[in-house]
């Protein structure tokens, strides 16, 4: 029986395999994946009720969030980032 690692290293080889021939490149590191889900917010969110809070602007990996709640299209993927750090569920993804 192999051990572990030598497992882990196959199956890793098969991965790789697997995405240089996925015609849609959807398994490639640098596919650049996108939901096309984008933030809305609610009136619960702080920031709508003037209050102080810059959660989902830090949370969200691609800097696509302003401090006035507009979404940058062209930065925003969809990945809810956003909608997880909001402790007061002010975020949906529609």
């Amino acid at each position: 029986m192999q051990n572990k690692s030598q497992l882990y290293a196959k199956s890793f080889a098969n991965l790789y395999k697997c995405a240089e021939v996925c015609p849609t490149n959807a398994l490639h590191p640098n596919f650049p994946a996108d939901t096309l889900l984008r933030p809305q917010f609610s009136s619960a969110c702080l920031i709508l009720q003037n209050q102080t809070c810059p959660d989902c602007q830090t949370a969200c990996p691609q800097q696509a969030i302003s401090s006035t709640l507009e979404i940058d299209n062209e930065r925003c993927n969809g990945c809810g980032e956003c909608k997880i750090t909001c402790f007061v569920a002010a975020i949906t993804l529609k």
